[in-house]
This record gives C-alpha cells, structure tokens and sequence, in this order.
C-alpha cells in the first residue's frame, strides 16, 4: 500500500515537471498572443546627436536642458575623459571616465543648470 502511494506521487512530480517545461514560453509572449511582441521601430531607436557636438572640445559643456520623459539621448562622448549619459529611472546625469567601472550621478531633479555645472566641472578636472 505504501508502495503504491509512493509510486503515485513520484509519477505525479515527474508529470509536474514535464508539464513545467512544456509550459515556459519564448521572451515577448503573452498568454493570449503566442506571437512575440515586437517594440515599433521608434521605440527601439536612440536619438543620434550631431557628430561635430560629440567631437568639439566645447560644444559639449553647454547646458542641454532635462531630457524628456521616455526619450533615449544617445550619450555624449568628452574627448580625453569618457562619456556623459543620462539615466531616467532616478533622473540623473552620468559621467564615466574610459577605464573606470563606476560612475558618477549628478541629478536634475532640483536644480538642473548648477547640476549640470556641477558635472561640466567634475569631468573638466578628471580629464587627461
């Protein structure tokens, strides 16, 4: 009798486990589209900036204004120093120097325009 019970519950936990995998699906799918959800183009592309504004010594410096809410800014590349990218989700400014694994946050939330002064002296004194 016990035996059997055990013979039971070790094919139902088999048949648990067969089932979970037949039952994941690919990224993108939803349970009433089994189609993967494809971004629209505009979704998925970044914002380009003029090439003359990532490779002038001072074009970069000048105050771009806070980016608007869901648009992707492609970064700004600073010669001899790294890359300034901007983060949405806590609403920040980012600088990294080339080499380095951490970066540094200056937010826009309060006081954009000394953030951003903040950051252009920050990146001026790190340079090469």
């Amino acid at each position: 009798m016990v035996e059997q019970l055990r013979a039971k519950i070790s094919d139902k936990k088999e048949a648990q486990k067969k089932n979970a995998k037949l039952k994941k699906r690919p990224a993108g799918v939803t349970s009433s589209n089994p189609v993967p959800i494809k971004r629209p183009a505009a979704a998925q592309q970044i914002l380009k900036r003029p090439a003359s504004a990532m490779s002038a010594d001072a074009a970069w410096q000048g105050y771009p204004g806070v980016p608007r809410e869901g648009k992707q800014v492609a970064p700004i590349t600073v010669p001899g120093f790294g890359k300034i990218y901007s983060a949405h989700g806590n609403r920040k400014w980012r600088c990294k120097k080339e080499g380095e694994k951490k970066d540094k946050a200056f937010t826009w939330e309060h006081a954009p325009k000394e953030s951003w002064d903040r950051l252009v002296e920050h990146v001026k004194s790190n340079m090469h």
